[in-house]
């Protein structure tokens, strides 16, 4: 399943539901993940809680009863009934959301007529439990019949097709807020971070190495004469650029980089962990791969070159001040020709905005 359990279930809720539940008729309840955890457990008997359970090899049994429950539900019953390992009968019904099953319903600890107490007395010998205590145990588990049980079966039939969709409302719940954070934090053209959120991420990778002392490089990538391809092949032809321009350098790029849209055909990567060679090594990757790169539009072949300012992170670096350096590499890989690599040097004269 993609997300816990307990972001898709209310169980205080629920619990509170099959508390109501059991009061009312004694039935047992419990509500168990497929990896075995107890979510909900109502009215459970003292024979299964303070014998059956806390002995190690009667426990073994109710473990295996609860898998092979939980197994025949797999073959789309809507519920099965079953004579556990120790003795009782315990009934499983299944959870599904969208179809998938992810959790079931159990009741049980009871039994269909009087139990056999010569059954129990040799179990109470056999695994060491205080008889007395073991049959009286046994005396307060109640006995129903099959019509009353499948009265209470199709409530809680009822009940685990409620849980269900629940546990849907939920997700779709959940993706609608994903969905709604992801178009405030992601260029709607490109998918990657927009303007807004590249920077705030950015702020955290250079509080990051700044804690960490380690190094970092900023770029800042402008597609050449964009303008011009706009106006030659037409606005769908120049988004039709971007797309492409994005997908190869997210194509190249590390999981650990940021990468990010500033402005129309300005697009800006941060680099961690990476020294001056490296960031150099890569800026230059990612000019001469899109030099190269085949983009057609309507049967017409478009150049794409790209120019790059590229800035090395100081310690006392805030956004503003790395983003400038790398701006101001930038402009004077515009202005010395274009579709080249230029590297913020503090010696050189600044470039004027």
């Amino acid at each position: 399943m993609q997300y816990k359990f307990t972001e898709l279930f209310d169980i205080p809720a629920l619990t509170k539901l099959c508390q109501s539940f059991t009061d009312i008729n004694g039935v047992v309840t419990a509500l168990l993940d497929l990896e075995g955890n107890v979510h909900i457990a109502t009215g459970w008997q003292d024979i299964c809680t303070k014998f059956h359970r806390k002995n190690p090899a009667t426990a073994c049994r109710c473990t295996e009863s609860d898998t092979f429950l939980a197994g025949q539900l797999e073959n789309g019953l809507k519920y099965n009934v079953y004579r556990c390992k120790n003795g009782l009968v315990d009934v499983a019904v299944p959870v599904l959301v969208n179809g998938e099953h992810v959790a079931n319903f159990f009741t049980g600890q009871f039994f269909f007529e009087p139990p056999d107490v010569e059954y129990f007395k040799e179990q109470a010998a056999e695994f060491g439990f205080d008889q007395d205590e073991y049959l009286e145990a046994l005396g307060r588990a109640p006995v129903y019949s099959e019509e009353t049980i499948k009265i209470n079966l199709a409530f809680l039939v009822k009940l685990t097709e409620i849980i269900g969709e629940m546990g849907k409302d939920k997700i779709e719940k959940i993706q609608a807020n994903e969905k709604l954070k992801a178009l405030a934090s992601t260029d709607s053209l490109t998918g990657i971070c927009n303007r807004s959120h590249f920077i705030e991420e950015t702020k955290i990778y250079l509080k990051l190495a700044s804690r960490n002392q380690t190094q970092l490089q900023l770029m800042m990538i402008d597609i050449d004469h964009f303008k011009v391809i706009n106006d030659a092949y037409g606005h769908h032809a120049g988004d039709l650029v971007l797309k492409k321009f994005s997908e190869y350098v997210l194509s190249i790029l590390r999981e650990t980089d940021l990468f990010g849209r500033i402005g129309g055909e300005e697009f800006s990567l941060v680099l961690q962990n990476t020294d001056i060679q490296g960031g150099d090594f890569f800026a230059e990757k990612v000019r001469k791969g899109l030099e190269n790169l085949e983009i057609n539009y309507l049967d017409q072949h478009i150049d794409l070159r790209v120019s790059i300012g590229i800035a090395s992170f100081s310690t006392n670096d805030t956004y503003h001040t790395l983003s400038r350096k790398a701006d101001l590499a930038l402009y004077r890989a515009k202005e010395t020709g274009r579709n080249k690599v230029s590297r913020h040097c503090p010696e050189l004269p600044q470039a004027s905005d």
